[in-house]
């Protein structure tokens, strides 16, 4: 299963898409892709982030 990660840092906040699986009976977590500091997107660019990863599995953002 796959799923965004807000990662709170000394040189900002950083948005990760992160994999969970397990592995010998312990579950386990790879970076499937880093998208960088929060810091560097405006808000519109993450609302059409969200909006695209939340049209994947056929969901939309109420207004």
């Amino acid at each position: 299963m796959a799923f965004l990660r807000i990662e709170k840092k000394k040189s900002g906040t950083y948005l990760r898409i992160i994999q969970s699986y397990k592995q010998g009976g312990k579950s386990k977590h790879k970076t499937l892709h880093s998208l960088g500091k929060v810091e560097d997107y405006s808000p519109e660019q993450l609302e059409r982030i969200a909006s695209k990863l939340l049209a994947l599995i056929d969901l939309k953002i109420e207004e």
